[in-house]
């Protein structure tokens, strides 16, 4: 075949002229298309593409095969650990029924399948020395047990490891209840004492009374644990009260001021909680009591800012007072009494007490509280900042407050061992 435009030869199945590049034959893309199948591609091509195929199929099954495995390996895990706490509670229902080998078995097979599960490594401890007491109770093994507890016991409470030295101390008291007791005591108490204290710098004020309180049964009226049990109550109380009820909120930080006022950030959530009762107080145009809010803030932390706020209540105050041209008399006022809550104090007192203020939220002196009771009763009256107190009453019990000179809703109350009621009076305002 020769090209038609400059006569060179063309082999047969080429699509132009080598020579000169004119088309050959057919143009057509089908006919083109037909040569193209005509011409084989090179064998080393076609092995290059399987293998490049081979090589992607095979690694989409490895990867497949690897996540599987890793799947596999945490459900495994995952059950593991499940049936190794079966076990435990399993073995922990033996140990409280004596049946110790059956106890063992159990924290044992859960080891097995969970090897760092702790709290089985915790029961087995627990139940290796109780066994190892039993084994012969007034033998000379107990007493080394026993004295080899308070040892490690000493050792952990020197190191300030307050949570191993209890578990020993606790071991110590079931192999021998009398046994060094008052060393025992000691050391048991300050091991949660310190505990809790642990949990109060942390800020995690829950534990902290929690091992406040394991310390009060080892010494149920010692006065720094009460103290600190009530410090960490009532900064709770605050914190649950805080951005709901702000009057609640500066009643229990203000008690926990007097205590300790360095204690946590109660200085600062003082301020905070005056402030901000101040400032619902003014948008309620209760400017006397915001002036007084302002005020024991300004106490707290003079700034500028709360000096300012201070100003203005003060002067709207005084604007208020001004327009009232008359006071009511006694029988056309009424009070309203509202509870405050519960605090925690020593457990062999009760306490009530409480504010009288008027309508514009100042201290009523020499105002007369009655507290009654299944016909008994007995009057209190407010000293110069309006606050009352009944601190010798016989016992727990309901009861009722209500004022003596004025029209007001009573209050009943219950009064418990250890708790601290508080129960305020405000005079309704009149519009």
């Amino acid at each position: 075949m020769f090209c038609e435009k400059c006569g060179a030869r063309i082999e047969e199945g080429e699509l132009h002229c080598p020579q000169c590049g004119y088309p050959v034959g057919d143009p057509s893309p089908g006919a083109l298309l037909a040569r193209v199948k005509q011409k084989p591609l090179p064998n080393w091509l076609w092995l290059l593409g399987v293998a490049l195929l081979a090589t992607s199929l095979l690694l989409g099954i490895l990867g497949l095969g690897v996540a599987g495995i890793y799947q596999g390996l945490q459900e495994r895990a995952r059950l593991s650990r499940e049936a190794a706490a079966v076990h435990h509670d399993r073995g922990q229902l033996y140990l409280k029924q004596g049946e110790y080998e059956l106890a063992q078995a159990e924290f044992e097979e859960a080891l097995r399948l969970a090897p760092d599960y702790g709290p089985a490594q915790e029961s087995l401890r627990e139940l290796q020395g109780i066994t190892l007491a039993q084994l012969t109770p007034t033998s000379e093994v107990k007493s080394q047990a026993t004295e080899s507890f308070l040892q490690e016991a000493r050792s952990f409470h020197s190191q300030g490891e307050w949570e191993q030295a209890a578990e020993k101390l606790l071991l110590l008291r079931r192999l021998d209840a009398n046994f060094n007791e008052r060393e025992v005591e000691k050391l048991l108490f300050s091991a949660y004492y310190n505990q809790g204290m642990q949990q109060v710098e942390a800020g995690r004020l829950e534990g902290a009374i929690q091992h406040f309180d394991k310390a009060l049964e080892v010494r149920p009226n010692d006065p720094s644990a009460l103290r600190q049990k009530e410090m960490a109550s009532l900064y709770l109380t605050g914190m649950e009260a805080w951005g709901g009820d702000w009057a609640q909120a500066t009643e229990s930080f203000e008690a926990l001021h007097r205590l300790d006022g360095g204690y946590m950030d109660v200085a600062s959530r003082l301020y905070e909680a005056h402030r901000a009762y101040g400032d619902l107080c003014a948008s309620e145009g209760a400017w006397c009591l915001a002036q007084a809010q302002y005020d024991r803030a300004s106490e707290v932390n003079p700034t500028e800012a709360i000096m300012a706020r201070w100003r203005g209540a003060a002067q709207r105050c005084a604007e208020s007072g001004a327009a009232e041209t008359a006071t009511l008399p006694p029988d056309q006022r009424r009070f309203v009494g509202r509870m405050g809550g519960y605090v925690a104090i020593a457990p062999d007192r009760v306490w009530v007490g409480g504010r009288v203020t008027d309508a514009k939220g100042q201290e009523l002196p020499d105002v007369e509280v009655r507290i009654s009771t299944m016909g008994w009763s007995a009057t209190a009256t407010t000293d110069g900042d309006g606050n009352y107190v009944f601190d010798d009453l016989a016992g727990p019990g309901r009861y009722t407050l209500a004022l003596t000179q004025f029209p007001s809703q009573p209050v009943e109350i219950l009064v418990q061992w250890g708790a601290q009621v508080r129960v305020d009076f405000a005079e309704e305002r009149q519009e």
